[in-house]
């Protein structure tokens, strides 16, 4: 606050003295009278705009360090941003490759499935057929001793 009151004071002091004296400078110039013009200023004043001044001086040598180095931060933060964005590429193209994987194995998956289906019934198919003919072995069996025991009988 103290910083901009003493901007403030040293601008008025240079509208108060400088610009009057720029002014008639430039109406003795389209006269073309070159005539030099004082100011009386007291002393106190003076030394007071002197010191004012040199304080704002001294204020704006100070600013332009933290600005430097902002602008250097700016700088590395920009480029980390950069290489940031290139990982982000990067990793995007590895995520749709692996979506790609991930989809292509989803398929082989799926006909794997189908496949183990079709094997699932073709074994349920095959272990019926094999019911059915152990118990027409069994009839057979049956029927044959059977007819070899009425034949025996008689």
């Amino acid at each position: 606050m103290n910083a901009s009151k003493l901007i403030l004071a040293v601008i008025l002091g240079f509208t108060t003295f400088a610009l009057p004296c720029s002014f008639s400078y430039s109406a003795d110039l389209s006269s073309m009278e070159v005539t030099t013009q004082t100011i009386n200023v007291p002393l106190t004043t003076w030394n007071e705009l002197k010191s004012n001044n040199e304080k704002a001086l001294t204020l704006i040598r100070q600013s332009r360090l933290p600005l430097t180095e902002a602008q250097a931060l700016t700088v590395k933060q920009a480029s980390e941003l950069k290489e940031l964005k290139s990982i982000n590429i990067k990793q995007s193209q590895e995520l749709m490759k692996a979506q790609n994987d991930l989809m292509r194995q989803k398929d082989y998956l799926n006909e794997m499935n189908s496949s183990l289906e079709m094997l699932s019934k073709d074994i349920k198919r095959n272990k019926a057929t094999e019911q059915r003919l152990h118990r027409q072995r069994n009839r057979w069996a049956i029927v044959s001793g059977l007819l070899l025991v009425g034949l025996a009988v008689k």
